[in-house]
């Protein structure tokens, strides 16, 4: 059972004949009281500290807790972005590699439609040359017949010369 500085200051001591002094006895007892609630407040005073240390290291380790959580999500957001960028890109590249063949596709049948306009204007154009060739030599026909014709002497001119 733990004896406390009350305990001490009130203890009585029986006498005997050749015992202690009894005024050293009380002055002994009375330092010892005084020790004792020193020493007794001394450890409330690191007990209370204790406590406060217990306290903070508590808070401390809550705080290393929610860094490491919050270090856990950082570091799970940061691999979720990565991913995310990942399959972004991905879906760029295929975006951009499927806009390429339609382009291609289209360009190929625009040089396509341009190859058979062109085959047209030339097959035109070689139409147009045949036709004004043929009104060319009907033409040159006419001019033809017209000069033998001017060159043939007339009836009237036979009759001048069969007459001359």
């Amino acid at each position: 059972m733990p004896i406390s500085p009350v305990d001490i200051h009130n203890k009585e001591f029986r006498r005997s004949l050749r015992g202690y002094k009894v005024a050293e006895v009380d002055e002994f007892l009375d330092e010892i009281v005084q020790e004792m609630d020193r020493l007794l407040q001394e450890n409330e005073m690191f007990e209370e500290e204790l406590k406060e240390l217990n306290a903070r290291i508590e808070q401390y380790r809550n705080m290393e807790d929610t860094l490491q959580q919050t270090l856990v999500v950082a570091q799970e957001t940061a691999e979720e972005v990565r991913s995310n960028a990942r399959k972004e890109a991905q879906v760029v590249v295929a975006e951009a590699k499927a806009e390429s063949k339609r382009i291609k596709a289209q360009a190929h049948k625009e040089v396509e439609h341009l190859r058979e306009q062109s085959e047209q204007v030339r097959q035109q154009m070689l139409e147009y040359l045949g036709r004004a060739k043929a009104n060319a030599m009907t033409q040159l026909d006419v001019i033809q017949t017209a000069q033998r014709d001017l060159n043939q002497p007339t009836q009237n001119d036979r009759q001048e010369e069969a007459s001359t």
